[in-house]
């Protein structure tokens, strides 16, 4: 308690009275400097390995029930009897040492004039493509780049690649001379423009896959509307219709008009927007959603609680927030579509 001297020959003299027979809750509450348990008689609750200071911890558990041990740690001196031990189990501690394999000078230039070989051998599409089948390489597409495209998955810096491809001289078919990746990287690119899209609006042919997916999701919605509303007409109750054609329905809690997704069916604010406004019991008419067509049965209604004295100005300042950050960012946009600026700062920051 003075010295560290004085409390380990005070912690020492009670040690020998408690092995002698002395009582060791009477000691503690008379010697203990612990507040937290010297009322209890230094007793303290379970406590798993590891949750003790190490010294403390490992006194604890490396001994035996009925061990009175004494033991210094960054606290002091304390006196340990232990009193209870659950089932001892086989524990391992382990100590690992990591190092970086990196490529050496002599590997970098290897791979390096080999991308060169590459690059020389192969300067158009048709040949480049060629030479991937021939070789088995494996090559990576990025699609939808653009001046202001920051990242390419699968690179690290992706500067050098995106300066070249939106370089005035670049043109569809061309392929690049090597690419380093940043600094001291040991990935090198070579990068071939297969497709460039025109400003303005786009050509069938660039865009008919696209089309062709939106057209065969509405024609499905169509039909599948179709059938629902011939299953209604034709007097069937939800639940027939859920059995006949899904299988089952589903059930979807706490929907309000802020929902945006519907748990287990996802993103369908058109589904959301129609249940807000149902009464309950009735089944709407059929939903063309983003995932599928839909009948919704609404089979409950939760009326919220509007008082006089609610306090709504934190809401309203949020809302505030929001409208001035959309305001002043569709202002910029606006300004800049009128004024025909283009966005050329990929020239200055690829570098």
């Amino acid at each position: 308690t003075d010295t560290p001297d004085k409390a380990k020959a005070l912690a020492d003299s009670v040690l020998n009275i408690i092995k002698d027979g002395g009582d060791f809750v009477a000691l503690a509450k008379q010697y203990s400097a612990d507040d937290s348990n010297k009322d209890k008689g230094g007793e303290l609750d379970k406590f798993t390995e590891g949750q003790m200071v190490q010294e403390f911890s490992d006194t604890c558990f490396y001994g035996n029930t009925g061990d009175i041990k004494l033991v210094e740690t960054q606290f002091g001196f304390h006196i340990i009897e232990i009193t209870y031990q659950s089932e001892k189990t086989q524990k391992v501690k382990i100590a690992t040492i990591g190092r970086n394999i990196t490529s050496s000078g002599k590997t970098k230039r290897e791979y390096f004039n080999q991308a060169n070989v590459f690059a020389a051998e192969n300067e158009d599409v048709t040949k480049f493509q060629e030479s991937i089948e021939k070789q088995k390489i494996i090559k990576k597409t990025s699609t939808g780049l653009s001046p202001a495209t920051d990242v390419i998955a699968g690179l690290d810096v992706a500067q050098q690649v995106l300066k070249w491809v939106f370089d005035e001289k670049t043109e569809l078919g061309n392929v690049s001379q090597v690419l380093t990746c940043g600094e001291g990287s040991d990935r090198y690119v070579i990068a071939v423009v297969t497709s460039i899209n025109e400003e303005g609006v786009a050509p069938v042919k660039q865009v008919k896959d696209q089309i062709t997916t939106i057209l065969i999701k509405e024609k499905k919605g169509e039909k599948l509307a179709k059938e629902l509303k011939e299953a209604l007409s034709g007097g069937k109750d939800f639940d027939a219709i859920a059995n006949e054609i899904a299988g089952k329905s589903k059930e979807g809690k706490n929907i309000a008009f802020s929902s945006s997704m519907i748990p287990g069916v996802g993103l369908e604010l058109a589904v959301i927007a129609n249940a807000t406004k149902l009464e309950k019991d009735k089944v709407s008419e059929p939903i063309i959603g983003e995932n599928g067509v839909f009948l919704v049965k609404v089979t409950s209604i939760t009326n919220p609680e509007v008082t006089d004295d609610t306090d709504v100005s934190q809401d309203k300042m949020n809302l505030i927030r929001t409208n001035k950050f959309r305001a002043e960012r569709e202002a910029f946009d606006a300004l800049k579509k009128a004024g025909k600026i283009k966005d050329q700062r990929y020239k200055f920051f690829k570098e």
